[in-house]
C-alpha cells in the first residue's frame, strides 16, 4: 500500500519535554501523525545562525536557504518563518502553520507604541502584512491559532486568501489527572498567584509594571498569599515584591509546568500586545486556574463555541467531561471587573475581564 507522505519542515528542533513551547507542539505534531498508518511522515530540521544578529535577520527578511523541491505529497511548515526552506515548486502542496499572524502583533503594537517604538513596530507591520498575504496567497494554506489572525489575513489578503482557525491544542503533558484538577479547583487552600510567559514591556506596554505597582500596595493584604514568578525576565520584579515583605518565589524554569497548579492558583496576564491563542492561558484554564487579563491575553479561549481538540493520538474522554465543559458547552465565566487601575486605560484598549475555569 503506497502510504500518504507527510514532510514536517521547520528550523525548530522537537523536544518531548517541552510542556508548553513551539518544540512541545512540533514534536507532538510529528508524534500524532505518525500513529496514522496510513501516512509516512519525515522531517527536516534546519539549524538557526548561532549568531543573534544573523538569526533575527534570517527570521525577519526569511532569506532564502536556496531550497531543494522535494518528493513528498504534503509538506508542513512550521512555524511561517520556515517557509524559507521551501522551494516554490513545493508551495502548492505545503501547508504553512503560523501559528499567529505577525502582522497583527506588530499592528497591535504599533497602536500602543510611542515614538521609536511606534516607528519600529509600524515598519515591521507593514513587512509581515506582505509576508502574511504572500503566504495565504502562494501557499495550499495558512493556518492560525487565532480567529483574529485569521479575519485578520483574509481582509490583508482579499478573496484569493486561503486562510483557517486552527484550535491550539493543549500538549499531552500540560495537564493533571482529572481527579487532582477538580480537587485542586474544590480546595479552599492559601492561593498563589502565578506570573509566567512573556511579558516584556513590549506586549504589557506598562500593564505588568502597573501590576506591580499594584500589588506592593496591598502588601498587607497579601501577606497570605504566595506569589510565584516563573522565567528568567522577571528577576527585577521579584527582587521589588521581595524588597517589600511579600512571599515571593523566582524560578528561571519548570520542568513539569503542569505541577504549578496544584492548588488555589490564579494567574495574572496583562497584555496589551499580541495575537493568535495564548499557549499558557490555556493550559492555565484546563488546570482549573483563574486568569485574570485583558481581552488580549484570553482571546480564543473563553469563546461559548470554543472547540478544543487535544493533541494526544489517544484522547481520553474524561478530559472532556470533567475539563473543558466550562468553558467549553458552556463558555467560561467572564466579567468586566477593573483590578487594576490603570494610567494608560486609553492606549492599553482592551478590558481587564476575569475568566474562571471552575464551574
Amino acid at each position: 500500500m503506497n502510504r500518504f507522505s507527510i514532510e514536517i519542515v521547520s528550523d525548530i528542533q522537537p523536544d518531548p519535554l517541552n510542556r508548553g513551547g513551539p518544540s512541545g507542539l512540533l514534536y507532538e505534531i510529528m508524534h500524532d501523525l505518525a500513529q496514522i498508518p496510513e501516512f509516512c511522515v519525515t522531517a527536516r530540521h534546519f539549524s538557526l545562525p548561532s549568531n543573534k544578529l544573523k538569526r533575527r535577520m534570517a527570521q525577519l527578511l526569511l532569506l532564502p536557504e536556496r531550497p531543494e523541491s522535494r518528493p513528498a505529497d504534503l509538506l508542513l511548515a512550521y512555524p511561517s518563518t520556515a517557509i524559507r526552506h521551501i522551494h516554490p515548486n513545493d508551495r502548492s502542496r505545503t501547508i504553512v502553520l503560523g501559528p499567529d499572524s505577525l502582522s497583527l502583533l506588530w499592528t497591535r503594537a504599533a497602536k500602543q507604541g510611542q515614538g521609536v517604538a511606534w516607528l519600529r513596530a509600524g515598519l515591521l507591520a507593514r513587512w509581515f502584512s506582505h509576508v502574511d498575504r504572500f503566504i495565504s496567497r502562494s501557499f495550499a494554506c495558512y493556518l492560525v491559532v487565532g480567529k483574529a489572525d485569521r479575519r485578520w489575513i483574509a481582509r490583508q489578503s482579499g478573496k484569493n486568501a486561503r486562510t483557517a482557525y486552527l484550535p491550539h491544542p493543549l500538549l499531552t503533558h500540560s495537564l493533571l489527572p482529572a481527579p487532582e484538577i477538580e480537587a485542586a479547583v474544590a480546595a479552599q487552600s492559601r492561593p498563589t498567584v502565578l506570573f509566567a510567559g512573556a511579558m516584556s514591556d513590549m506586549y504589557s506596554t506598562g500593564l505588568f509594571e502597573e501590576l506591580i505597582d499594584h500589588l506592593i500596595s496591598k502588601a498587607d493584604l497579601l501577606r497570605s498569599t504566595n506569589l510565584l514568578l516563573v522565567g528568567a525576565t522577571y528577576e527585577a520584579a521579584y527582587r521589588r515584591l521581595a524588597a517589600n515583605g511579600l512571599s515571593a518565589q523566582w524560578q528561571i524554569w519548570i520542568d513539569q509546568y503542569e505541577e504549578l497548579f496544584r492548588g488555589h492558583i490564579i494567574q495574572p496576564v496583562p497584555l496589551a500586545v499580541g495575537a493568535g491563542t495564548k499557549n499558557r492561558v490555556l493550559t492555565a484554564l484546563a488546570n482549573g486556574a483563574t486568569i485574570i487579563g485583558t481581552s488580549v491575553a484570553v482571546e480564543n479561549c473563553v469563546e461559548k463555541d470554543f472547540s478544543y481538540a487535544r493533541s494526544s493520538a489517544t484522547p481520553h474522554p474524561e478530559w472532556q467531561s470533567r475539563c473543558f465543559p466550562p468553558f467549553g458547552t458552556r463558555g467560561a465565566l467572564a466579567h468586566p471587573t477593573s483590578p487594576i487601575p490603570s494610567r494608560h486605560s486609553a492606549r492599553a484598549g482592551p478590558p481587564i475581564i476575569a475568566a474562571h475555569s471552575a464551574q
